[in-house]
C-alpha cells in the first residue's frame, strides 16, 4: 500500500501527499521493503575468502534508514564486496543516525539518537571491529556531525595569549613579566578544572602550567600540559 501510495503519477494519493506533506507529485520516492535488510542479513550466511588481503579485518555494517528500508540491495552488494575481500562483517541498526532531524534544527533529538546508536556501536568498537555507513549523509553524521552535537569531551577553548613569547618569556628580566600577562590564561585554564591542559605550543602550555600554579583556587591544576596530538593519542590507546 506504501508503494503504491507513494508511486510517481498515482491520482488519487499524489496530490494528497502534495498538499499535506509539501511532497511535490512528480518526484520520485524511494520503495518500502518490509522484508528489510537487517532481517536478511541475518538470514544469509556469507563465506569470506580466506585468501584475500583482507582477511582477519571485521566490520559491522550501520544499516542506514534507507539501506534498511528502502534498498536491501546496497547492503546486501556490500556485505558481498567485502566477503570476497576477506572481511567479516555483521549488521546493525538501532535507530536512525538524526539527519533529518538536524536539517530541521531539532539538535536534542539528533543528540539522542546519537547517544542511542553510539552505544549500541561502541561495544563492537572495542572488539575492534570497524564502522561501516554505505550512505555518505549518513556516514557524516557518524564522523562529524555528531561529535559537535555530542562531544565526547568537554572543551574550554581559551584564545588569548600565554605571555610566553619564546626564549623572551625565561630571561630573569621578563619572567615575571611573562607570567603576569598569561595570568587571564591561567585563571581561565585553573577555573575549568579540567584533567588536562593541551596547547599546540608546548613551551606555551608549559608557561600556562606555571601561571596556574600561582592561581590561588580550591579547584586542582594540572600538572603539566600536553600537546593536542598527545591526548589524540592516549584517546586511541598508545
Amino acid at each position: 500500500m506504501a508503494n503504491w501510495a507513494s508511486q510517481r503519477g498515482n491520482p488519487l494519493t499524489r496530490p494528497v501527499l502534495e498538499s499535506a506533506l509539501g511532497v511535490h507529485r512528480d518526484a520520485a520516492l524511494p520503495r518500502f521493503h518490509v522484508n528489510d535488510f537487517v532481517t536478511r542479513a541475518k538470514a544469509e550466511i556469507l563465506t569470506v575468502n580466506t585468501e584475500a588481503p583482507g582477511f582477519g579485518r571485521k566490520a559491522v555494517l550501520y544499516a542506514t534508514c534507507f539501506v534498511n528500508y528502502n534498498n536491501p540491495g546496497i547492503g546486501r552488494a556490500a556485505r558481498q564486496v567485502l566477503a570476497h575481500n576477506g572481511i567479516e562483517t555483521e549488521v546493525t541498526f538501532p535507530s536512525c543516525c538524526g539527519m533529518p532531524q538536524l536539517e530541521h534544527g531539532d539538535i536534542a533529538r539528533a543528540a539522542g539518537q546519537a547517544r542511542v546508536i553510539a552505544s549500541e556501536l561502541r561495544p563492537w568498537v572495542d572488539e575492534g571491529w570497524d564502522v561501516i555507513a554505505p550512505i555518505p549523509s549518513c556516514a557524516l553524521m557518524l564522523k562529524f556531525e555528531w561529535p559537535l552535537i555530542l562531544p565526547d569531551i568537554e572543551l574550554t577553548v581559551i584564545q588569548r595569549c600565554s605571555g610566553h613569547g619564546g626564549s623572551w618569556g625565561i630571561m630573569k628580566e621578563n619572567f615575571e613579566t611573562a607570567i603576569k600577562v598569561g595570568k587571564p590564561v591561567a585563571r581561565q585554564a585553573r577555573r575549568a578544572a579540567t584533567t588536562y591542559v593541551a596547547s599546540g605550543c608546548p613551551l606555551a602550555g608549559e608557561h600556562i602550567v606555571q601561571g596556574m600554579e600561582r592561581v590561588e583556587g580550591e579547584r586542582s591544576c594540572a600538572e603539566r600540559s600536553n600537546h593536542p596530538v598527545e591526548i589524540l593519542a592516549a584517546a586511541y590507546g598508545f
